[in-house]
């Protein structure tokens, strides 16, 4: 018999993150929130904290001012 797998909700994620940035400890928040501390280190590392709706992440696909002006140079020389 298969357990269902726990889902966390994005509102949840926030919270823990910026308890994070705010100076507490991972443990600390894991025990406030009686979440793993492992938990708290994946969300941490695969960039939940950022696809969370922290202002400083951009899409990947989001074109920079970079990949334009390259796209613009390439056509003017034919590549």
């Amino acid at each position: 018999m298969l357990v269902p797998r726990q889902q966390y909700s994005r509102e949840l994620k926030v919270a823990t993150m910026r308890e994070i940035d705010s100076g507490k400890t991972m443990a600390e928040v894991a025990r406030m929130y009686q979440i793993s501390p492992n938990r708290l280190l994946a969300w941490k590392a695969s960039g939940a904290r950022r696809r969370a709706g922290f202002p400083w992440y951009r899409h990947p696909s989001t074109p920079t001012g970079d990949a334009e002006l390259i796209a613009q140079l390439e056509r003017k020389i034919g590549r």
